[in-house]
């Protein structure tokens, strides 16, 4: 990484004011959590929901710049730089976990009181696991292999840019099966520490997975809205092609069939056992005929329909409909997982939740917008192309069916 980039102008702009939406963000959700649901207690829970979905965008950019690595993908080649930005925006919900876990610790909120008081929620023989101190210790521990993988591979990517040593890529190819298999160990146990343990007398062994593959899903479709705005302007605008959008959006495709498949397996095997420890998680959902409505939603919006619109070569070949589809594909995401964590908070509860939905919305514009504020800058830190990398002339060869000639490479 040699050379900074300047940013496309919607980007800069965004950038500019990412910072006033993130303060005005979150004021409005404290002050409508204080006048309209539980206070404090609602805000924490908002920036739990806020937390879990950014701390996906950079453990799932980890998990997706390792794949690249391992494969040698060329499809990879225009999105590596975003990956590695997002994966270096660790930091922000690094800071968001710290009033999450200060709260839990000091009883400010009841969302992780299964860590502080085990006895309320479980039986007894796992207050081992469950108490304050090991999840404190395993969240440290979780953190700390993140940002030394992210560290590490950074690192080794400014060097390759900077000296264009191709031992460098076998350091890429041996590292990155371990930090991948490191991602799906940790992010096992901190899904079950930050994500399940919320409902800590209910268990899947579906849920990590789940947790992987819906991570991925929202990656994808941030890249190719990014991929989008940074193709209007030098340097990706001279070889960025539909080629490249349209195997994100297979990609977006095969997720969207994982993230169903996994979601209806977890559904049919609880339902089928019948078990009372288990079946609460689905009777905690169906007791609202608000929530048998998101079900509905998530069933046609967050499958049925994009999965029929990405069929078709039409449209992931048409950058504009597969924008479209993406910031669809995103809305769905951010009600899949208000529908694991909202009835979780509010067991049993029939009313419909808009006061939670108004807070949740407010305090997750704030923080994403302090998050985007960080990663568009951590962006601009480098040149959007990895220089020096074996990748290039697979992902520009005009025999790859890209339509790219050696001028274009040369520019790149």
């Amino acid at each position: 990484m040699t050379e900074k980039t300047t940013l496309p102008t919607r980007l800069a702009l965004l950038r500019n004011v990412a910072p006033l939406v993130g303060a005005a963000g979150i004021g409005l959700g404290l002050l409508l959590a204080f006048l309209f649901a539980e206070g404090m207690n609602t805000f924490f829970q908002a920036t739990h929901y806020s937390f879990w979905i950014l701390l996906g965008l950079s453990t799932g950019s980890i998990a997706l710049l390792m794949i690249p690595h391992m494969t040698g993908g060329a499809w990879s080649f225009v999105s590596q730089r975003v990956f590695e930005a997002f994966s270096r925006t660790l930091i922000v919900p690094a800071i968001m976990f710290l009033p999450l876990w200060a709260g839990t610790a000091l009883d400010w909120h009841t969302i992780f009181s299964a860590w502080t008081h085990p006895e309320g929620h479980v039986v007894p023989q796992k207050a081992a696991y469950l108490n304050m101190s090991f999840w404190t210790g395993r969240a440290l521990l979780y953190f700390v292999i993140w940002f030394g993988i992210a560290f590490l591979f950074n690192g080794w990517s400014r060097e390759l840019a900077s000296k264009g040593d191709a031992l460098i890529t076998l350091k890429f190819r041996k590292a990155a099966p371990v930090a991948l298999i490191a991602y799906c160990l940790t992010m096992t146990f901190a899904a079950v520490d930050w994500g399940q343990s919320i409902e800590a007398e209910w268990f899947s062994t579906i849920y990590a997975p789940l947790t992987w593959i819906s991570q991925g899903l929202t990656v994808f479709a941030v890249t190719i809205l990014l991929l989008d705005q940074l193709s209007d302007e030098k340097p990706l605008s001279r070889f960025l092609a539909v080629e490249h959008f349209h195997t994100i959006g297979n990609l977006i495709c095969g997720f969207i069939v994982i993230w169903t498949y996994m979601s209806f397996s977890q559904f049919l095997i609880i339902w089928a056992g019948n078990l009372p420890e288990e079946i609460h998680y689905y009777l905690d959902r169906s007791h609202s005929q608000f929530y048998v409505t998101v079900i509905g939603i998530l069933m046609l919006g967050h499958f049925f329909l994009p999965f029929m619109l990405l069929l078709q070569r039409k449209v992931t070949y048409n950058v504009g409909t597969l924008r479209a589809v993406c910031w669809w594909v995103l809305g769905m995401r951010l009600v899949d997982i208000f529908f694991w964590f909202n009835p979780a908070y509010h067991p049993g509860y029939t009313s419909a939740p808009w006061a939670d939905i108004f807070v949740y919305a407010c305090v997750f514009a704030g923080f994403a917008g302090i998050y985007f504020w960080w990663f568009l800058g951590q962006l601009s830190q480098a040149s959007l192309l990895p220089m020096n990398d074996p990748r290039m002339h697979k992902a520009l060869d005009p025999g790859h069916g890209h339509g790219h000639g050696e001028e274009a490479i040369e520019h790149a």
